[in-house]
Parts: structure tokens; C-alpha cells; sequence
């Protein structure tokens, strides 16, 4: 072989080195973009919450609403009362089991 054919066969096994990044690139290059696609998916639900949680009612005929559904899912969710103590009531959310502690006082005035 003289040296242009072993030139030659060098730039092919060269090409073919390349040939198997690529491959393995390519499969890095669609995790990322699934990888982006849900971060992208996440700051969308961030902005959301934040829009939500700007509008959020804290009591709805007369109910307290869990923040917690209303900014997550957009969704209405009594808070009902659960056994508190002496100085703190608490109240559980009927759909996300969120829990919220008032001062005794304050549960008054809700």
C-alpha cells in the first residue's frame, strides 16, 4: 500500500470516528431537548402559579380555599377544620391534604 492509499484509509477510519460520535451526540442532543422542553413546561407552570396566586381568594362562600390547589391546579378547594390546641386551630384542605395552622385569635376573625 502505497502512502496515498494509507492516507486515504486514514481519512476513512477517521470519518467513521466521527460517524460514531455523532451518533452518540445525537442521542445526547434529544435528551436535551426533552430535558429543555421540561424545564420550558416548568417555568410556564411558575408563570402560572405566580398569575394565580395574584388572583387568589381566600375565602369563597365563606370557605377558606387552600392556596395550595388553587396556585398548583387552579383549582377551588375548601379548608375544613381539624382538631387544633389551645392556642392554634388548624384547618386541612379537602383535596391536597394541605395543612394550616391559624393562631387561635386570627381563626376568629376568618
Amino acid at each position: 500500500m502505497d502512502a496515498t492509499d494509507r492516507l486515504k484509509q486514514v481519512a476513512i477510519e477517521i470519518a467513521r470516528g466521527l460517524q460514531d460520535s455523532a451518533a452518540g451526540l445525537k442521542n445526547e442532543l434529544a435528551e436535551l431537548k426533552a430535558r429543555a422542553a421540561l424545564l420550558e413546561s416548568q417555568v410556564q407552570s411558575a408563570d402560572l402559579g405566580r398569575d394565580r396566586a395574584l388572583n387568589f381568594e381566600p375565602t369563597y362562600n365563606g370557605e377558606l380555599q387552600c392556596p395550595r390547589c388553587w396556585v398548583l391546579r387552579d383549582v377551588r378547594a375548601d379548608m375544613k377544620p381539624i382538631p387544633g390546641t389551645d392556642r392554634k386551630d388548624f384547618f386541612r384542605c379537602r383535596n391536597c391534604q394541605f395543612e394550616f395552622p391559624i393562631e387561635a385569635n386570627e381563626a376568629n376573625e376568618a
